[in-house]
């Protein structure tokens, strides 16, 4: 019999970062670098209903830095959780996870619940649980991203259409410096 979720189970096992020294990075550095980590994580097509919050908090990402062997049992922990078949998700309409990692092992909490959960509460409290976590920030930031390209795409055909106006916009400040990436 052929496993239909091996060749999904293998992508997190094939899947390696190039090498990177964490050591010479500042903490937002840092943190970029586990967010990218985080994003490139496969997800079984069983738990593609899922809402999945993940918390680090800042004495969890220090220990990170300072320890990969730390670093490496969050990330593989969700890897292989992102990458397990779930056959009560699809049933369910999904299910909500809250992942909260903090400076050991110890103080790791999962939870998951259904959208029943609690006389039909589960999202509700997803929600809750959920602010501020990796997801809602990195959505945040994709959307701050899609502004900016926006900005600049608009300020680029007013150029293209002949407006001074743009070209004195952009470079007396209509877009931050740090918005152009050249």
């Amino acid at each position: 019999m052929v496993n239909k979720y091996a060749a999904t189970a293998a992508i997190a096992e094939t899947y390696q970062p190039e090498p990177v020294s964490t050591q010479d990075m500042t903490m937002e550095e840092y943190k970029e670098y586990i967010s990218d980590r985080l994003s490139r994580i496969p997800m079984h097509p069983s738990q593609m209903q899922n809402s999945v919050a993940i918390h680090i908090s800042e004495a969890g990402f220090e220990a990170m830095k300072n320890d990969p062997e730390y670093e490496e049992w969050v990330i593989g922990g969700l890897e292989k959780d992102f990458a397990s078949h779930d056959p009560w998700s699809g049933i369910c309409g999904g299910h909500y996870v809250v992942h909260c990692f903090s400076a050991t092992k110890e103080e790791y909490r999962g939870q998951s619940w259904y959208p029943a959960y609690q006389n039909g509460k589960g999202e509700s409290l997803f929600n809750q649980k959920a602010k501020g976590s990796f997801w809602e920030r990195r959505l945040k930031r994709q959307e701050m991203e899609m502004q900016r390209v926006q900005r600049l795409s608009a300020l680029q055909l007013q150029m293209m259409q002949g407006q001074p106006a743009a070209l004195s916009q952009l470079i007396l400040g209509g877009i931050a410096g740090s918005d152009i990436n050249i």
